[in-house]
């Protein structure tokens, strides 16, 4: 397996493990109705979710990789770039975490389009929001938990890059196809016409299924509302 899909894959895992760890947080603490929906469903139906954003970081990363000039390995400048992609990505799915947990403790809400929508409004909810959030904490454990996934990557590229590269060609551009298409299946989200969207949430029957399954990001998206099902 050529180093710079071994890296891209073991980051997209440690991505996914964290985004996984945080539903299973959810439905421990905050969705104790999730039946008639069983755990794994929630948590399967949750992972394409992930998967649909680590891949958006992750297949151009991989392309990128593929330029000579921008080798992830053999170019610093390519590496730096991806070190700086992914250590952003991090530092703003912490932060979007923490204002997603913040406002679960304060509301039994998870973030959504509505939340969003309303944030900078003058309702009564919005203020106090604004006003009583934790957001010193927020931002001191993401700033924190971007450091340590920064230093966690870092150490990947580094151990991954040790072992000497193969000089098979034809090997290396089977895993470097293969996993792009794995990453761009996964960003589709299904195997159907239309792509994953937040139908899929909105159609299991428990509404701290719903809640729990849609990831963070997808409230950043138009129409990603889950409150009621899909007819």
């Amino acid at each position: 397996m050529p180093k710079t899909v071994a890296w891209i894959l073991s980051v997209s895992a440690l991505l996914l493990l964290l985004m996984s760890l945080y539903r299973l947080l959810l439905c421990m603490l905050f969705t104790p109705d999730t039946a008639p929906v069983p755990l794994w469903q929630v948590l399967v139906l949750g992972l394409r979710y992930d998967a649909r954003w680590v891949a958006a970081i992750s297949a151009p990363l991989l392309l990128l990789g593929l330029l000579p000039g921008l080798h992830l390995y053999k170019r610093s400048t390519g590496k730096w770039l991806a070190l700086i992609a992914y250590t952003v990505f991090a530092g703003f799915m912490m932060a979007l975490y923490g204002l997603d947990f913040a406002h679960l403790i304060s509301f039994n809400e998870r973030v959504d389009g509505q939340v969003w929508a309303h944030f900078t409004s003058d309702s009564e909810q919005s203020i106090g929001f604004r006003q009583n959030a934790p957001w010193m904490i927020i931002v001191l454990l993401a700033g924190v938990g971007t450091w340590l996934l920064y230093f966690i990557i870092h150490w990947l590229h580094r151990r991954i890059g040790k072992p000497r590269s193969s000089d098979d060609k034809a090997m290396r551009l089977f895993w470097q196809v293969l996993t792009l298409v794995l990453l761009l299946f996964a960003l589709y989200g299904r195997p159907a016409t239309s792509p994953l969207s937040g139908a899929a949430a909105a159609a299991l029957p428990s509404a701290d299924a719903r809640k729990a399954a849609l990831n963070p990001f997808e409230t950043l998206l138009p129409g990603q509302d889950t409150k009621k099902p899909a007819p």
